[in-house]
Parts: C-alpha cells; structure tokens; sequence
C-alpha cells in the first residue's frame, strides 16, 4: 500500500508521521511521495506504526516509480561553476507538442535568428 493512501485511510497526518520518525515535515513529505528514498531504518518504522499495510518494499516501488515517471531535461545556464535556474524544460512524458516546443526553444537559444519566433517558455 502506498503510504500516503495508509495516511488518508487512518486520519494520520505527515505532521504526525515526521513527530513519530523524529524527520523534518519536508522529509517526510519526500518519503511520501515518493521523492526521496527511505532508509531500511525509517522503513521498519513505517511498516512497524502501519501494522505491516506499508512495506520497505511499498516505500522502496513508490520511490522507484516517482524517479522512473519523471525524467526530466532542462537547458541552464552556466557561470563559471554556478548553475542558474531552468531557461527550458521538458518531461519524457509530455505530449508531442510540449517536446517540439522544448526542442524550438533550444534552438532558438543556440541558433538566434534563425526563426521569427523567438520566445522561450518553461
């Protein structure tokens, strides 16, 4: 069972749940959704307070399936070793059309002028 279905089910708030685990809201929250990997520790924890409903392995699919649905491309720019923030981005799972969006925005970033449309959008 996914442990944010256990956590509505049961009226058990994240709040609640990061008290128990002695974790930040923000980490738990990452547990939750599945953001952050649980460790085997905070995992027997979980499974311990759910009576057995949420697993390591529950927990170990709901991280899995998060980083496997997300993959994600960005274009940044980079000033000496600083990173700035996302100029474009594309996930592997939007539509056709939001990839040949990206894919005009980089190119309008590497080639300007190229193309009378030049506006970029995120």
């Amino acid at each position: 069972m996914k442990l944010a279905l256990w956590l509505e089910a049961n009226e058990y708030g994240m709040d609640k749940l990061a008290a128990f685990l002695g974790k930040s809201f923000y980490t738990v929250r990452s547990y939750v959704y599945g953001h952050r990997k649980v460790p085997l520790l905070v995992g027997e924890k979980i499974e311990n307070l759910t009576a057995g409903q949420v697993t390591q392995a529950d927990l170990d699919a709901q991280y899995t399936e998060f980083n496997d649905r997300t993959e994600r491309f960005g274009i940044v720019r980079i000033n000496g070793k600083k990173f700035g923030n996302p100029i474009t981005t594309i996930n592997v799972e939007d539509s056709h059309d939001e990839k040949e969006q990206f894919v005009n925005n980089v190119r309008d970033l590497l080639l300007p002028g190229d193309n009378e449309d030049s506006g970029l959008c995120a």
